[in-house]
């Protein structure tokens, strides 16, 4: 499933983030004896995150590689028809931003572990990076998002009132009103 592919990447960057804002952030700073306790005398919370970090840059590569291969295929496979919302800078916006942010890791990562450079550098290095990045992907989704589109008479404004005349119920189901056992506006259905 197309949509797994990259649900389990924005998943997975959540949680190696979160892992390390609460590894470095709270178990090091705050109870750097818990490390030496759980690990040994001679193990400290930065030697444990360190390696623990480099099985995360290893599975987020993997990640990345799965969630752009789900775009792919969901890319081909819907085609025809997202024909007329022109989805190619669309596609060619989230593929950026996915590889942009796993190469960019892996690359700064790999440059630490080989000593070019510190931790801080690196850190400093990745929030220049994304100053131009974003401002260079925000051009590209100008171009994929024209304003047209959104107008009254464009596909976008189309595809909206389209959907529109879809209403959840009872469930989470959702379908046309009247149809698939639909219950009235206001109403719960029985099903």
């Amino acid at each position: 499933n197309c949509q797994l592919g990259v649900k389990q990447y924005l998943i997975f960057i959540f949680a190696s983030n979160s892992f390390e804002f609460v590894w470095r952030g709270v178990v090091d700073a705050r109870f750097p004896e818990f490390c030496r306790w759980v690990w040994g005398e001679e193990t400290t919370c930065e030697e444990v995150f360190w390696r623990a970090e480099d099985h995360i840059v290893g599975a987020l590569w993997y990640s990345c590689t799965i969630a752009i291969v789900a775009i792919l295929r969901f890319e081909h496979a819907m085609t025809t028809e997202l024909s007329p919302l022109r989805p190619k800078w669309k596609f060619w916006g989230a593929k950026v931003i996915v590889t942009i942010a796993s190469v960019q890791r892996l690359g700064l990562w790999s440059l630490t572990l080989v000593s070019l450079w510190t931790e801080n550098c690196a850190w400093y290095l990745h929030a220049y990076l994304l100053c131009f990045e974003t401002f260079l992907i925000s051009i590209m989704h100008f171009c994929a998002y024209p304003e047209k589109e959104f107008q009254a008479d464009g596909p976008l404004a189309q595809a909206g009132a389209a959907m529109s005349r879809v209403v959840p119920t009872v469930y989470g189901r959702v379908g046309e009103n009247g149809e698939g056992g639909q219950a009235d506006e206001g109403k719960v259905s029985d099903v």
